[in-house]
């Protein structure tokens, strides 16, 4: 009785071929993940840099109006943002700490109030 072994090769070479084509599927499915991962931390990042941009421009605006403002925090359902002023003669720090989805930055803004109101600089820590 003879025993024909010519399909075992064919078979072989077919489960490699389709192992590899799985491992690369199952690898590109992967960086895709966490491809969709980094651009959703940096969404956040920048909803976190827009927020304290707006919580600068907040605190500008209170100062404009009221030189002796010293901060506050401003806070919606997922974000928040604590703003401080401290004060050196007419010469304004503001520091506004936000945080949005759990990423944190720091912005700071310099002011002089008098004799005119000015924008001295501005930086994220």
């Amino acid at each position: 009785m003879k025993i024909n072994n010519k399909g075992y090769i064919a078979l072989t070479a077919i489960l490699i071929i389709v192992a590899a084509t799985l491992a690369v599927a199952i690898s590109a499915n992967f960086l895709s993940i966490d491809s969709g991962k980094n651009g959703l931390t940096l969404d956040r990042g920048d909803a976190s840099f827009s927020l304290g941009n707006g919580c600068i421009e907040e605190a500008i605006i209170r100062l404009q109006r009221n030189g002796a403002y010293t901060g506050g925090s401003l806070n919606t359902t997922a974000e928040s943002c604590t703003i401080t002023v401290a004060a050196q003669g007419a010469q304004r720090t503001i520091t506004a700490i936000t945080v949005a989805d759990s990423i944190t930055r720091t912005l700071t803004a310099h002011v002089t109030l008098t004799p005119t109101f000015s924008f001295d600089w501005w930086q994220e820590e």
